[in-house]
């Protein structure tokens, strides 16, 4: 029998309880991306691009519930019941607050922790009664990394060039330094290498010259 799809959710009041899919889906995309800034120079005649972050992993699937078909083995709960179990994923859990972390698999494990990011119902057929018998979903799940996991994929150790790095409102060089190097010590070397005397007075705005992390050290 074909190993069907399933969602798990990981923690809070309703951990360990599972969606098992009734058809599989067709197929699924995942996507990844980069988030960059457009900063603009008078002098220069074409704006320059600033990494941001990454926008992290996304896994999008549809499928269908559809209570007109025989199931494949047993008895299973109504259309609108199996529905709202799903629903739990993307509610906020009031012992976490805030939604659960899942994983989903599908004979192997696809993503072993994410977040439901959205879910699109699309009801497209009713009994006499009105009530929904079938209906097309669209799940949304993005891949949940940890701090320590995200440092550790990232790799914090600079390639043997600098960059620039224009200093935005929501950073200051102890943030910088951690996201760039990995430690907030490292701040001594942004501002070495950019004549920083005071790190508490540098201005958003201000373009800094980011150096390649010397091995063994700053």
């Amino acid at each position: 029998m074909p190993a069907k799809a399933v969602l798990r959710i990981l923690n809070g009041k309703n951990a360990g309880r599972e969606f098992v899919f009734d058809f599989n889906p067709a197929e699924y995309t995942v996507e990844t991306g980069n988030r960059f800034q457009v900063v603009n120079f008078p002098e220069l005649s074409a704006p320059l691009l600033q990494f941001l972050s990454g926008e992290g992993e996304t896994v999008s699937l549809e499928f269908l519930l559809d209570d007109t078909l025989p199931p494949h083995s047993g008895q299973r709960p109504p259309l609108l019941e199996r529905l709202a179990r799903l629903e739990k994923a993307l509610s906020v859990d009031p012992s976490l607050h805030a939604p659960p972390l899942v994983s989903f698999s599908w004979g192997r494990e696809i993503l072993p922790r994410a977040v439901v990011e959205k879910l699109s119902k699309r009801f497209v057929l009713f009994d006499h009664q009105g009530l929904p018998v079938r209906v097309r979903l669209r799940l949304t799940l993005k891949r949940y990394l940890t701090p320590e996991e995200q440092r550790e994929e990232r790799s914090p150790e600079s390639a043997d060039i600098s960059k620039l790095h224009l200093l935005r409102e929501d950073e200051n060089l102890f943030l910088l330094a951690f996201r760039e190097y990995g430690t907030l010590s490292a701040w001594r070397l942004i501002a070495r290498e950019n004549r920083i005397r005071d790190p508490l007075e540098v201005p958003a705005g201000t373009l800094l010259k980011l150096p390649p992390r010397r091995s063994g050290g700053e």
